[in-house]
């Protein structure tokens, strides 16, 4: 309990210390009004695909989502957008050209593929509509005892996110209707009546997940529906476990830490991680940017090296 009780004040204080850091992460997010995650649908298929996904941020920059690199950029005036997105290995570019109508846009596109002639066809394009911001922090950290030396990682996290949903969807909802949000490692299911309040008709359910085997380890899930268009997502979760002197079973969840636990010290960014939110009959994929920042120490007791780390990230949706 008082590791759990620990974590969460180090939290706090860790994500203060990131903000200067994540204000990088800021600003790898031109224009506000068409940032974020666009799925463009081309007639004919672009070699040999129909549909393909850019982040768009707002500094006039394009991501591929499919290995996370800077690709290309786009100029917006007005309502006219051209996009150029420009891949090396092989060599290929795709250029967007069309008009911007809220989280739509439409027009048509060149494709040149090496030395081939250009292939020419017609695009819609549609934003996908949400939010997603988290914090997490995971340490690793050495006790001392009379009984001997024990190494355990304790953690925590918060997301707090919106997607956007239908009447449809709310209208179809009943008490076996499952709700995932799919980042890092989290990938748990729920239903709405495992709220043990939850009746036909609510637009909240708030559900508890304990640890098996720890009681104190626990996941909370906390979703709203009552605003009209909208899914409103909170969830905070614990992690533990023993690394020595024997290594224990995990308990909880936590999201993207423990690929970088005792990690050379340092920071920095990851780019385009996707988080899929299922709800009911819909779905929505985001993508994510992510600000780590690292740091590990070695200390020497009785003889032996123990290796301890703290680890912090702070992710969003592209602003």
């Amino acid at each position: 309990m008082k590791n759990v009780i620990h974590s969460r004040f180090i939290l706090a204080f860790h994500v203060c210390a990131l903000v200067t850091f994540f204000c990088g992460v800021a600003a790898y997010s031109g224009d506000a009004s068409v940032a974020g995650s666009w799925t463009f649908n081309a007639i004919p298929a672009i070699n040999g695909s129909s549909t393909v996904t850019f982040l768009l941020d707002s500094g006039g920059k394009v991501t591929n989502p499919a290995n996370g690199l800077e690709s290309g950029t786009y100029t917006l005036s007005g309502d006219s957008i051209t996009i150029i997105d420009k891949e090396s290995s092989p060599p290929q570019t795709l250029t967007f050209s069309g008009t911007v109508s809220g989280n739509g846009m439409s027009g048509s596109y060149t494709y040149v593929y090496g030395t081939s002639f250009p292939q020419t066809g017609t695009f819609t394009a549609t934003r996908q509509g949400g939010k997603f911001a988290a914090a997490e922090f995971l340490t690793r950290k050495l006790f001392k005892q009379k009984s001997g030396n024990a190494l355990f990682d304790d953690g925590q996290f918060k997301i707090v996110a919106s997607v956007s949903i239908t009447d449809a969807v709310v209208s179809g909802l009943k008490g076996t209707s499952a709700f995932k949000l799919s980042f890092g490692a989290l990938q748990q299911t729920i239903n709405l009546d495992q709220d043990p309040s939850y009746t036909p008709g609510a637009t909240k359910v708030v559900v508890v997940i304990q640890d098996p085997t720890d009681t104190i380890i626990q996941t909370t899930y906390k979703l709203d529906w009552s605003g009209k268009g909208s899914l409103k997502i909170s969830i905070s979760g614990d992690y533990s476990r023993q690394i020595l002197p024997t290594l224990g079973q995990p308990k909880g969840q936590q999201l993207q830490a423990l690929n970088f636990i005792a990690a050379p010290s340092g920071k920095q960014l990851i780019g385009a991680t996707p988080c899929t939110v299922e709800f009911g009959t819909s779905q929505t994929t985001l993508f994510v940017v992510s600000g780590v920042s690292v740091k590990t120490t070695s200390e020497v007791t009785g003889g032996v090296t123990y290796t301890q780390s703290k680890v912090g990230i702070v992710s969003t949706t592209l602003k």
